[in-house]
């Protein structure tokens, strides 16, 4: 959710926009990843998702992963992007960032925070030891289909 505050320092960031003749998808600028969209979702695109991906691409690296906490990255992603885009003429309402790390990830996060409750009680070796045993033990999936009706 956001607003244009600046139309002019907007338009200035989205040239084309300037230059639209009805029915023409937005000049230069529209490059393939604005094919198909209205000539405003494209300057929404150039102005603001462009600066967004920038942004996280450039602070999600610096991230403990096992310490990450969203709450507090999507508080300075929001200072951080309202602070860039000011200068395009745009002020974010709110934003809500959400990190979808892949399965393995996700078990070496769990794998991280065992252990680091194990060796907070003491017991650092018998977390080693259970999570070794995990990671060898079978993972078995069944997927059940119904039977073909008969003929």
């Amino acid at each position: 959710d956001y607003q244009i505050t600046d139309p002019l320092l907007y338009i200035e960031n989205a040239k084309f926009l300037g230059r639209m003749k009805s029915g023409t998808s937005g000049g230069d600028e529209a490059n393939s990843d604005n094919k198909g969209k209205s000539p405003y979702e494209s300057a929404e695109n150039v102005v603001i998702d462009v600066r967004l991906r920038e942004l996280v691409t450039s602070n999600t690296g610096k991230e403990d992963i096992v310490k990450f906490n969203p709450s507090e990255f999507e508080d300075i992603l929001f200072k951080n992007a309202n602070e860039v885009l000011s200068k395009r003429g745009v002020t974010l309402n709110s934003m809500t960032f959400v990190i979808l790390p892949e399965e393995q990830t996700r078990m070496a996060i769990d794998a991280a925070t065992a252990m680091a409750v194990y060796e907070s009680k003491g017991l650092g070796e018998l977390g080693k030891q259970l999570a070794i045993a995990k990671a060898g033990a079978a993972r078995i999936e069944l997927n059940q289909t119904a039977p073909a009706a008969a003929p």
